[in-house]
């Protein structure tokens, strides 16, 4: 239909191939963050994820990301042992970013203000700070991530965990760097970014070292941004 766009949505990787073809965005949801409350409470780890985006980037299709925004545990009336955290609920999205998903849906209002204070009334006034706040930073993002500029690839000395790193160049030529910590433990990775530019470190997790190094270190599963100032 040349008058409307058309979303393909899956969850199963193994379906990419079949839905790419469907419509003119395919959209990918996963939701890894989970507790034992949860029938199926998920990985809490973001390799599958990972591997999953390399796929869809590999595939070099458009595509969007509907994430994670919700506690699992919701959705068998019951309350996790742990919410989903800021960090968890970031880092998924910007992993996704980092293999090109253009367009972001997050899963769901309807699970934190209507399930979700089911629950426990006082759920939305937790969870909703935690999911704004990512979203707020992906908008913040959006002309770094919707430029054309192809910036040079980030090579990465993983020391512990495994990190993913981008940078992206918006149109007036300023840039961000994306680090995200894919694993439940602790990260430290090392990575060279051009001399001559400043960035400033959004969560303080990633440090200049020595010459044009930083070091990025967190306790877990995490992100961070660099903005060129």
């Amino acid at each position: 239909d040349p008058n409307h766009m058309t979303l393909s949505l899956t969850n199963n990787s193994d379906d990419f191939t079949v839905f790419a073809p469907t419509g003119d965005v395919l959209v990918f949801d996963t939701y890894p963050f989970g507790s034992r409350a949860d029938h199926d409470p998920g990985n809490n780890s973001l390799k599958t994820a990972d591997y999953d985006f390399s796929l869809l980037k590999d595939m070099q299709t458009p595509w969007w990301f509907c994430t994670q925004a919700y506690d699992r545990a919701i959705y068998r009336g019951k309350l996790g042992e742990a919410m989903p955290t800021e960090e968890q609920l970031t880092a998924l999205p910007l992993l996704a970013a980092i293999y090109n998903a253009k367009g972001f849906y997050y899963f769901s209002y309807h699970a934190i203000f209507e399930k979700g204070n089911q629950v426990d009334p006082k759920h939305s006034e937790k969870m909703w700070p935690r999911v704004a706040s990512s979203g707020k930073l992906l908008s913040r993002l959006a002309p770094y991530l919707l430029s054309d500029k192809v910036a040079p690839k980030v090579t990465v000395k993983n020391i512990k965990n495994t990190i993913r790193v981008r940078r992206f160049i918006a149109d007036n030529n300023k840039e961000v760097v994306l680090v995200v910590s894919i694993l439940p433990q602790k990260a430290e990775a090392t990575f060279t970014l051009p001399a001559g530019k400043k960035y400033k470190s959004l969560t303080n997790r990633t440090v200049k070292t020595q010459n044009n190094t930083w070091k990025f270190t967190a306790d877990a599963i995490s992100y961070d941004v660099l903005i060129e100032e």
